[in-house]
Parts: structure tokens; sequence; C-alpha cells
């Protein structure tokens, strides 16, 4: 079943998420969670990220909420 998950960062974010993203790409990469699609969601001046929008695909809205509160890079980072 696929599953949007829709992120905003903290106001204060933008520089953790920029620090991080290598290893975000990487954590991405290897989740054992099918990412069908992933990608930031921009600002109103269309070029600023200041959050994420993925759609996975599993079993049900448990395994999603579990995937993404297993994630180091969860929201509580940026």
């Amino acid at each position: 079943m696929l599953y949007a998950i829709y992120c905003l960062d903290r106001s204060d974010g933008l520089q953790t998420r920029l620090d991080n993203y290598e290893a975000h790409r990487t954590y991405l990469g290897s989740t054992p969670v099918n990412i069908v699609l992933a990608g930031p969601v921009a600002a109103a001046d269309g070029e600023t990220p200041i959050g994420s929008l993925m759609v996975v695909d599993v079993q049900d809205q448990e395994e999603a909420i579990q995937d993404r509160k297993s994630t180091r890079l969860n929201s509580s980072h940026w």
C-alpha cells in the first residue's frame, strides 16, 4: 500500500539539512522500506528546502510510521 509522508523542517533547520544531505541520501538508499518517490518541499521562493515528501510502499500504516521513527535523521534532528 502506498503512503505519503510529508515532513516540515524546524524553522532553523536549513543548515542542519544541508550539513546532513549526503548521509540522508545514503540512508534513503539503504532503508528496507521501498521508497517510490522522495524529494524536498520548497519554500515560496521555489528554491529553499523546507521539508520533504516521500511516498513509500509498505504493508500498512504502522510499518510506514515505524520506519520514519527508526531513522536517525527524523524530524527531531531538523
